[in-house]
């Protein structure tokens, strides 16, 4: 399977990296304490290839199982990296004004996670299907998000995520030639580890999905699905740490709605 990656992710960078980027002198560096943040944003995208296998076995004629797995793909992400903004530092003259305006190529390299996924279907009658899946994510293969720049300081962000498994059930009713209903429920695990290392741009937790859908038979060929999902996130506490950006403590509430319709045509 061919994956694409595109990110825009745009942060405040203390003002402090002047200094490091040797914008000001290292003797007036102090005088940058308390002043706005810079502003960085990233621009990257790429794509790589991977692959799937996977299984079907009938255990009886109403009862199947099925076992699939995705690999890994590593993706080496490329774009550029600008940074904007502007300070003010007295060199022994008055106040003295430091725009920056600074472009760089960036570069970074993503593994995203393989997965596994064990499911159940049972016919129980003509009109009744239950449906059970129970799924693995490899997500401990992303240790962190390293960004270098090739004329800029780079950055890093620590995650140490760990693998996550997600349990759902659910259940077909076709109510007639043209309609069938839909609706199941599942338990979706975080792959962050603790509050230290919550990240403010991933305040993810555990989450409980509820959903809905139905499907309508234009034909034997052309159908179209519609389904509704509520997620219930657990309530997410953040401590995490940085030697360069200083500490975040606090928490999060979050839900999610996800609505989805497809048209599919059969040939």
């Amino acid at each position: 399977n061919w994956m694409r990656l595109s990110a825009d992710y745009r942060r405040a960078v203390p003002a402090m990296a002047l200094a490091e980027m040797g914008a000001v002198p290292s003797a007036v560096a102090g005088q940058l304490v308390g002043q706005p943040d810079l502003r960085a944003r990233v621009k990257m995208h790429d794509s790589a290839w991977g692959w799937n296998v996977g299984l079907i076995y009938e255990l009886t004629p109403a009862t199947r199982i099925g076992l699939s797995y995705r690999s890994k793909i590593k993706i080496k992400a490329h774009g550029h990296t600008d940074l904007t903004g502007g300070v003010q530092v007295n060199l022994g003259a008055g106040p003295m004004p430091i725009n920056v305006a600074e472009s760089a190529n960036a570069n970074a390299t993503v593994k995203l996670p393989d997965t596994a996924i064990f499911s159940v279907t049972h016919q129980l009658d003509d009109q009744w299907q239950l449906l059970a899946d129970v799924s693995w994510t490899g997500w401990s293969s992303i240790k962190s998000l390293d960004i270098t720049n090739d004329t800029l300081p780079g950055d890093s962000l620590a995650l140490r995520f760990r693998d996550a498994w997600r349990v759902a059930l659910g259940a077909n009713y076709r109510y007639n030639q043209q309609w069938t209903f839909r609706g199941g429920v599942a338990w979706d695990q975080t792959p962050i580890r603790n509050a230290e290392y919550r990240p403010t741009s991933l305040p993810d937790n555990d989450r409980y999905w509820v959903s809905l859908g139905a499907q309508y038979r234009f034909s034997p060929n052309a159908t179209v699905d519609v389904g509704y999902s509520h997620l219930f996130l657990n309530k997410a506490r953040i401590n995490y740490g940085d030697p360069k950006k200083g500490t975040i403590r606090g928490k999060y509430k979050d839900s999610a709605d996800i609505i989805g319709v497809q048209f599919s045509y059969q040939f």
